[in-house]
């Protein structure tokens, strides 16, 4: 999963806390993110260093190219529910969860166009 930086936006840093939404997949006791299958774990805080592309190559389905900046490593999730719910039509036969996480305060983020984020940290609750 990459993000498309919103235009007229760049890396920002937290002000405050900023409540987002993830999609997880749910296998047995286990949770996992929907594009890496990465575990994740209840009350978990995790950090990555973000990846800033230039430029990314990006086409739509009217054909439309065009060059915008994205972000390929990070921690993707998104600002509102009813977004996060339109992913779950992804999950397929696996059983998919939303959960409500938190940008820490301090944290460095890029807003996408997609009503996406993408932050170098985030907790996940201490139950799903």
């Amino acid at each position: 999963m990459c993000l498309t930086i919103k235009k007229g936006t760049g890396k920002r840093r937290a002000k405050k806390d900023i409540k987002v939404s993830k999609v997880l997949i749910k296998a047995g006791d286990e949770f996992f993110t929907l594009y890496q299958y990465f575990k994740v774990s209840i009350d978990g805080v995790y950090y990555v260093k973000m990846d800033r592309q230039r430029a990314e190559r990006i086409q739509y389905c009217d054909n439309v190219k065009y060059f915008s900046p994205s972000v390929h490593a990070g921690l993707h999730s998104y600002l509102s529910r009813a977004t996060a719910e339109l992913e779950l039509e992804w999950c397929g036969e696996e059983q998919c969860i939303i959960v409500e996480c938190t940008i820490p305060k301090g944290s460095y983020y890029y807003l996408g166009e997609d009503d996406d984020i993408v932050s170098d940290t985030l907790c996940y609750p201490n139950k799903f």
